[in-house]
This record gives C-alpha cells, structure tokens and sequence, in this order.
C-alpha cells in the first residue's frame, strides 16, 4: 500500500486522526502497474473515513473527486518554494554550463523532473528536433532519473532524431539553484500528473523564464510569467521557446523580476508552513471541541 493508505490503518488502530497529502492529478493508469490501480482504488473508499485531505493543487483534488474519492474534508495548500535556496545567480549558472561544455552565448533549454512517460520527454526531444532546424546552437538538458528501459527508449529516440550531440543527461544534481541559473528556458512537457510543479516554482525563483503545459496547476502557478501551451504538442512548445528568446533584454528582465516576486508573494516556503500549521491546528480544534 502507499503512505496514505498506510496512516490510514496506524491511525485507526491508535484510535487519532488522519491526515493524508494529495500531490498529483489526472494519473495516465495505463503508464503504471496494477498495483498501483489497486492502491488508488482502496485510497478511494478509505478516503471517505480521512479527517482531513491536503492537496497541494485545485486540479489534484478535483481529480480525485471525480475519479471517486469523497468530497469532504479538502484543504487547497500549494507547495512551498524555498526562494533563499532558489534565487537569481547567472555566476554559477555560467560555473554549470562550463562542467557541460556549453558555450556562453549558446541557448540552454532544460526539463527537471524524473524521466517518466507522465513528464513526455518524448515531445520534448521531437520539439528538439524542430528548433535545432532554426537554432543550431542550442542545447537540451534533461534533469532526473528513471527506469533504464524508459531511458533506453528516450535515448533511441534522441538518436533517430539525430540530436545525441545537443543532449545532455544529468541524472540527479544536487545543487539545483546552479542548474537553473544555466538555463535560458525551463519548459515542462508534462503530459499528465502534474499537480503543483515544483520544478516550474523553483525555476520561476530562480527568475528563469517559463513554457508549460495546462496540466494540473502548471498554468496557475506560471500566471502571466510565461507561456502555457497545450500538452502533447511539439510545435506548441517549440513556438513558446521561441517567443521567450524572442523577447528583449528588457522584456526579459522584467519577467524574471515578476516571475521571482510571483513565487515569493503567493508561493513562499513560509506561507505553505503557515497555512498547514492552520489546517491542523484547526483539526485539533475540532476535536476538542468534540471532546466537550
């Protein structure tokens, strides 16, 4: 069973409340075992029992109600974004690019995030393809780690393509702010299961400029500091690359100013604490209040 699944039956066997934390949406079953259909499908009848369930997105929850889950007892709490860990640094941003081999003025687009089918590097890899035809000096980094058949498959792909020599796969990297500062673009190609991007609030921290796709609440958190583009579609995404590097240096100065102050006034590491200390305070309260 999963973590929730797994509080559920300690909290009942102790007799105290139960919390659980919803972090995605819109699951593609097909891309997963039956275990973990089985797991969603016992999550759905104990969530009727749950005392109280935190989504970090509005897209999350809606989700798990229509695919059965009860509609009682949702908190909406985004995740937090830690904005003295990510912050603008183009320096060792530059110190990044250097460990890649890429040049200074070359343009860096990445995608953070394991490499799953839900996050489709498929469609980023084939966006590759096209924007190379315009911009050969570019560079495609791919940030995470996941099954080595799935990345046997990317990486045949990449070579059909034809675009090995402008990838780069970094696996996971432990200082992410530097990552982030190396990239001109971060694009999320997510094609499902998005419910808040943490790679999307981080990089907006980071005051790198976004495109996303309108998946869970990718284009909520992005706002009006980037571009939100359908999923699945590679002209799209190559179309958002190229109106972000279109911009001026003015333009883009003032979107990275907005992208970083979006995150720190809506998306802050502290207002996430503050708002779940509430939930659960309040959950307490209600307790004892039942208790008198």
């Amino acid at each position: 069973l999963g973590t929730n699944e797994l509080c559920f039956i300690l909290a009942r066997l102790l007799n105290i409340k139960v919390v659980w934390g919803i972090r995605n949406s819109n699951i593609d079953f097909s891309d997963f075992d039956w275990f973990t259909r089985l797991k969603f499908l016992i999550g759905t009848w104990m969530s009727r029992y749950v005392d109280l369930m935190i989504a970090n997105s509005e897209s999350g929850k809606n989700d798990h109600i229509v695919r059965g889950y009860s509609e009682n007892n949702w908190r909406i709490i985004p995740n937090g974004i830690n904005i003295t860990r990510f912050y603008p640094n183009r320096p060792v941003g530059e110190e990044m690019r250097s460990e890649w081999g890429i040049k200074k003025d070359s343009v860096v687009i990445g995608v953070v995030g394991r490499i799953h089918p839900m996050k489709d590097h498929t469609t980023f890899l084939k966006a590759a393809a096209m924007f190379l035809k315009e911009r050969g000096d570019a560079f495609f980094i791919c940030i995470g780690t996941g099954s080595d058949s799935y990345k046997r498959k990317l990486h045949d792909l990449e070579n059909k393509l034809n675009i090995s020599h402008r990838t780069i796969w970094t696996g996971t990297v432990d200082n992410m702010c530097r990552v982030y500062n190396a990239l001109d673009v971060l694009s999320s190609s997510s094609a499902y299961g998005e419910g808040f991007s943490n790679a999307i609030g981080e990089a907006m921290a980071c005051g790198v400029l976004c495109v996303v796709t309108d998946v869970g609440d990718s284009g909520t958190v992005l706002g009006d500091a980037g571009f939100v583009i359908p999923p699945r579609n590679q002209m799209a995404l190559v179309e958002g690359w190229k109106r972000i590097l279109n911009l001026s240096e003015k333009e883009r100065t003032n979107l990275s100013i907005f992208a970083r102050n979006r995150i720190k006034n809506l998306y802050s590491l502290d207002n996430m604490v503050d708002k779940t200390v509430a939930a659960l305070l309040g959950l307490m309260d209600t307790e004892h209040h039942m208790i008198q």
